[in-house]
């Protein structure tokens, strides 16, 4: 029985639009549509939503990954599987975490300073900003873009 009052199924299927283009075999027409099952780990809920439902943010995610699951440091998830007798799969999770947050924090570096900056570069790859000067504190800053 489950500590929470949702009952989630272990496995659940998705249709999702066919934005790759796939074609199945024997047709000569891309799918509209296709059918994506996702498997969930089996681990416990670490805290929910507001809603009552399981929460699956970056704080939740490095919670289940550990501190530094590279060094043995592994999180809710490997002690989830320790208890179960299957310490590798915890252990390989645990890393399949953390590399994901990783891949996530560049991302959001990538999509939040990087690439748009780029953008604003010159014909010499140089950026040129407009600088304020706050004549009450001294401190200064920039505009278009900020920096």
């Amino acid at each position: 029985m489950s500590t929470y009052e949702w009952d989630f199924p272990e496995v659940r299927l998705f249709r999702v639009e066919n934005t790759s283009g796939f074609i199945r075999e024997g047709k000569s027409e891309p799918l509209k549509s296709r059918d994506m099952v996702i498997k969930g780990l089996g681990i416990p809920p670490v805290s929910f939503t507001t809603g009552g439902l399981p929460q699956a943010d970056s704080p939740v995610i490095k919670k289940l990954a550990g501190n530094n699951p590279s060094k043995g440091h592994y999180g809710d998830a490997y002690e989830h599987y320790k208890k179960l007798g299957q310490e590798q799969k915890g252990i390989e999770i645990s890393k399949a975490l953390d590399s994901w947050v990783k891949c996530k924090s560049i991302e959001t570096l990538l999509t939040t300073y990087i690439c748009p900056l780029q953008g604003n570069a010159d014909s010499d790859s140089r950026i040129h900003c407009s600088m304020n000067l706050n004549t009450e504190t001294g401190r200064l800053s920039a505009r278009k873009p900020n920096l």
